[in-house]
């Protein structure tokens, strides 16, 4: 089962059910898979509650116009990188026609 794909809602309950399971029938064999299991969806639920509240953190310090500001930058920066590669692409180019003997 991939806690990732499951809703909040679906990872309560399986919590839940796994905990019945246990309490009903704790010499089963498979006890230790049900704790494995219960830990990596524990795992998953708080992971979930630190992104939250880390983006309701963000919301609340951020300005979106400084967030505008960074996305710019980035995007004039991969503009740039993707440019000066188009640059040298054609300086090579027109470099090896040159030694080629082609056009001058």
């Amino acid at each position: 089962m991939n806690a990732r794909h499951m809703t909040d809602g679906a990872i309560a309950y399986t919590i839940g059910d796994i905990n019945a399971a246990i309490a009903a029938n704790p010499e089963n064999p498979k006890v230790f898979a049900y704790l494995a299991q219960r830990e990596s969806l524990k795992a998953e639920s708080a992971l979930r509650e630190r992104k939250r509240l880390f983006r309701r953190n963000v919301a609340l310090r951020a300005d979106p116009l400084t967030l505008a500001h960074a996305w710019q930058r980035r995007q004039a920066r991969r503009l740039s990188d993707y440019h000066a590669k188009q640059r040298w692409t054609a300086a090579f180019s027109l470099g090896w026609i040159r030694l080629q003997g082609g056009a001058q």
